[in-house]
């Protein structure tokens, strides 16, 4: 099933003249060869879509949808169904149309190729696939690697540790994950950085998806009088040649996973020298001038392929930036967002790009009015008191852009700046109910909060993956106390939620920052933001001399308890 898009796109490709509309079957493929032959059958009920309109195949498995000179036709994979993965794989569920290609007006990276006249059939293969309807889905928030160094530090963090040889499919794991998906800001603007980023994510050996970020765009397509009136044109033609479509669908078992593109470019800014290392040339666009937000036709695509979803399934929307932030960084078609998705009451969306973590629940107030009951409020009806949406904008692999003192493996430490280690999110469905898991890159799974006790006593306690309204508590532990202190211990006491800076992140970025760059050798790590997943409480007091075992628990907002310990000693 492995082959290259070239390939497969070649075999959907006939002869015909340009038309307004494409046609063509998904068919069942039983000898996986990618094109349809006698006796295979097309497959009813399947969702094509444009971008924009989704239609349905009939009783034979045809569709017919319109197109235009820059469309990407694109199949939605149903459950229990496959599409072909190419080397990297990546599933192969489209057909580009552009017949001249992308234009080449200066920029630094390939467009897409001219694919010429419109095919008389363009044809989508799926093969039957075992799809338990409870799996696991790797999240990566922002690999982003700037250099090929970077991609190896990639590697190193949240690839190599999880690598079982020999194998494919969720075995070939240690997370036992069924596929995985990257979150946007796949690379920094180094979009030859794409073919080395993909083999090594291809290395869990599980179909991956991809989500265009704002260091995915080719800036360079901004800087052109085709893009006068719309900057964000061309932006995505380097995209498209390696991902396809940047916005699309699939399902797994009763699950709906919709990716779109939340990135609106605003044109040419400009050039500066580059310190990259294989950069193409000596200079590189400024990089910042873009905003968050969704266009007509995505709005119109996630209505018309949710009309036809069942409205107990769940939905999974990704992107790359969050739903709420500040500035440009936030979607301010929110409230048509929630209305479309008020139909399904199951619904999650996750996101990148701001390079901390936080959770987010939206209800009727925003525009999310779905009923009946959904988990949160069935799990938490004192805290949630209706439906809502919950949006989680995940940590990222690459943590502080692979900055931070390196340790003895030559890897910097790159903690993000709301004190949380790099990592990533497992997310775990089971029908239509789901839990999200926080994990440390290279640390084991129990590494889910740090704690900080201050010289004033205060206990500060960051909880990575902590929702405010979680309890988290704390006590000195029974049985734990030495010399002097004998036995002693004290009741549990909540901990109070405060948005705040990380105590510890402070003290390593006033270190790091200290020693001057040309002694330093590498990038201080970020300075430190608000955290919104922080407890506070204060030890008590009146504790006898000798070594006390403070104990904190989370709850969090699945019902999973995690326990942390930490000694400490009174004089």
């Amino acid at each position: 099933m492995h082959r290259t898009l070239a390939t497969l796109l070649a075999a959907f490709t006939g002869t015909a003249a340009a038309q307004d509309t494409a046609t063509g079957f998904v068919f069942l493929d039983r000898n996986a060869d990618g094109v349809r032959q006698a006796g295979e059958a097309g497959v009813e009920g399947v969702a094509v879509t444009n971008g924009r309109d989704v239609v349905r195949t009939d009783e034979d498995g045809r569709y017919t949808i319109p197109v235009g000179d820059d469309t990407i036709i694109s199949v939605v994979k149903p459950a229990g169904h496959q599409v072909p993965l190419n080397e990297h794989n990546m599933p192969v569920f489209h057909y580009i149309h552009k017949p001249d290609g992308s234009p080449d007006d200066g920029f630094i990276f390939r467009g897409v190729d001219p694919t010429g006249p419109l095919p008389e059939s363009i044809d989508f293969p799926l093969v039957k696939a075992d799809e338990p309807e409870s799996f696991t889905v790797v999240l990566f928030g922002d690999p982003q690697p700037y250099t090929l160094e970077q991609v190896d530090h990639f590697r190193a963090e949240v690839i190599d540790p999880y690598v079982v040889t020999g194998t494919t499919g969720p075995a070939a794991n240690a997370h036992g994950a069924h596929f995985g998906i990257s979150l946007g800001d796949l690379v920094g603007d180094h979009l030859d950085l794409f073919d080395p980023l993909n083999q090594a994510q291809a290395m869990l050996g599980v179909p991956w998806y991809n989500v265009y970020g704002n260091h995915d765009m080719n800036f360079m397509a901004g800087d052109s009088s085709l893009t006068a009136e719309d900057p964000d044109r061309y932006a995505d033609e380097t995209y498209e040649r390696v991902y396809g479509p940047p916005n699309f669908a699939f399902q797994y078992a009763n699950a709906h996973f919709i990716l779109l593109d939340n990135v609106i470019y605003q044109g040419f800014d400009g050039m500066r020298d580059t310190d990259l290392p294989g950069w193409p040339n000596a200079q590189r666009p400024v990089s910042g001038n873009y905003r968050g937000g969704l266009r007509t036709e995505q709005l119109a695509f996630v209505r018309s392929y949710l009309a036809t979803v069942p409205a107990d399934d769940l939905i999974v929307l990704a992107f790359h930036i969050p739903i709420e932030g500040g500035g440009v960084h936030r979607i301010p078609e929110q409230r048509e967002l929630f209305e479309i998705l008020s139909g399904h009451p199951h619904t999650l969306s996750v996101s990148g790009h701001t390079h901390v973590q936080r959770h987010w629940f939206f209800g009727p107030e925003h525009g999310y009015t779905a009923q009946p009951i959904n988990q949160h409020n069935l799990d938490h009806p004192e805290r949630f008191t209706g439906s809502v949406h919950h949006h989680l904008n995940a940590v990222t692999a690459s943590g502080s852009w692979y900055r931070g003192a390196p340790d003895e493996y030559s890897r910097p430490h790159t903690q993000m700046a709301d004190g949380a280690p790099n990592g990533y999110t497992l997310l775990h469905v089971d029908g239509n109910r789901y839990r999200t898991e926080f994990r440390a890159a290279r640390r084991d799974a129990g590494h889910q909060m740090s704690l900080h006790l201050g010289e004033d006593s205060m206990l500060t306690v960051n909880v990575f993956n902590g929702a405010e309204g979680d309890a988290v508590r704390m006590r000195v532990l029974p049985g734990s106390s030495i010399g002097d202190a004998g036995a002693h211990s004290t009741p549990w006491t909540s901990m109070a939620h405060t948005v705040t800076t990380d105590p510890h992140l402070e003290a390593v970025f006033a270190r790091e920052s200290a020693i001057d760059d040309d002694l330093r050798g590498y990038r201080t790590v970020s300075r430190p933001k608000e955290s919104f997943h922080i407890w506070t409480a204060e030890v008590p007091g009146g504790l006898p001399a000798g070594t006390h075992m403070l104990e904190v628990t989370h709850t969090d907002l699945y019902g999973t308890e995690r326990v942390m310990r930490r000694s400490f000693h009174v004089d």
